[in-house]
This record gives structure tokens, C-alpha cells and sequence, in this order.
């Protein structure tokens, strides 16, 4: 009794791990790549082995499977289903072995040329870093240039300012005294 207890937990469990992968694999759009095809081949023929065990324990349940209680059932039991079943899942599993390495060796090389760019860009905004250090020294130079550059223009402003007033003066100065000379000049003509 036991061990129809047994065997059924056993049967349900494993159906329910093949609908629970038939479904995940679905989602997934994976159903029919890799090594998938195989393993659900293993995982039926594994699920009739443990039916035909199952039936083993009630003699009502032989006759809904054409083995009966032959002489065959162990060897077709033991040797094609299970066997065969448990070559398909091998042969699943080596075959998604191969995609699933390679996706590990894509995903290192990600990560790693993932690093790599991290260090260039770290380089390169150093790299940025010091040139706009550099041209805010030189932005700075240039304003005190400017500021230079103006305080001279100022004060040569200034200068011609006072040079040119100095000369107005000088001019006006210069008239009256030719005036002058001519009005004199024409006083000693005229007497």
C-alpha cells in the first residue's frame, strides 16, 4: 500500500514538474530550442514508466494500457521506457549545455567589455576633468588680460583726454596771442 502511496506522489509530482516546465518554457519562447524537445520526450516516456508502475499495484488499471501483465512489461518497463527516457534527458541536458556555456562566455565577455568601457569613460573624464581645469585657467588668464587691457585703454583715454584738452587750451592760446600780434601788427601799420 505504501508503495502505491508512494509511486502516485511520485507520478503527480513529476507531472506536475512536466506541466510546470511545459508552461515556463511557453513564456519564455524556448519551448522548442536547445535541448527542450528532448528533455519533454524524456520526461513522457519517464511519466508512462511510472504509469506503468502505478498499474503494476491495481490489476483494474492493466487492461487501459495494451502491456498488461505480459512477460515483456518489465524489459519494456525498465529497459525502453526508463532507459530510453533517461537517454533523451542526457541528451537534452548535453545539448543545452552548449548554448547555455556559450551564453555564459557572451555574458562574461559583457561584462568585461562592460568594465572595460566603465574605464575608458573613467579615463576619458579624467582626461576631460584636466583640460576643463586647463581652460578655466586660461578663461581666467584671459579675463585678467581683459581687465588689464581695459585699465590701459582707460587711462590712454584719459591721457588723450587731457592731452587734447591741454591742447584746446594751448590752441586758444595760441589764437589770442595771434590775434593780439595782428591787431597790434596793424595798429603800428596803420599809424
Amino acid at each position: 500500500m505504501f508503495d502505491t502511496i508512494s509511486e502516485s506522489i511520485r507520478l503527480a509530482v513529476f507531472l506536475g514538474i512536466c506541466v510546470y516546465l511545459w508552461f515556463l518554457t511557453g513564456k519564455k519562447g524556448v519551448r522548442g530550442e536547445w535541448g527542450w524537445p528532448y528533455i519533454f520526450a524524456a520526461l513522457f516516456l519517464i511519466n508512462i514508466g511510472l504509469a506503468i508502475s502505478l498499474t503494476e499495484d491495481f490489476p483494474s488499471l492493466s487492461r487501459f494500457l495494451v502491456l498488461g501483465h505480459s512477460p515483456y512489461e518489465p524489459f519494456i518497463k525498465n529497459l525502453v521506457v526508463f532507459f530510453a527516457g533517461f537517454v533523451l534527458l542526457i541528451v537534452g541536458i548535453a545539448k543545452m549545455i552548449t548554448p547555455v556555456v556559450a551564453l555564459k562566455e557572451t555574458r562574461e565577455a559583457l561584462e568585461e567589455s562592460h568594465e572595460q568601457l566603465e574605464k575608458r569613460v573613467q579615463e576619458r573624464t579624467a582626461a576631460l576633468k584636466l583640460v576643463n581645469e586647463h581652460l578655466r585657467c586660461e578663461i581666467f588668464e584671459r579675463e585678467a588680460a581683459e581687465a588689464a587691457l581695459q585699465k590701459v585703454r582707460n587711462e590712454l583715454e584719459d591721457t588723450v583726454d587731457a592731452r587734447t584738452a591741454e591742447l584746446k587750451k594751448t590752441n586758444k592760446e595760441l589764437l589770442a596771442e595771434i590775434s593780439r600780434r595782428t591787431t597790434v601788427e596793424k595798429e603800428l601799420r596803420g599809424k
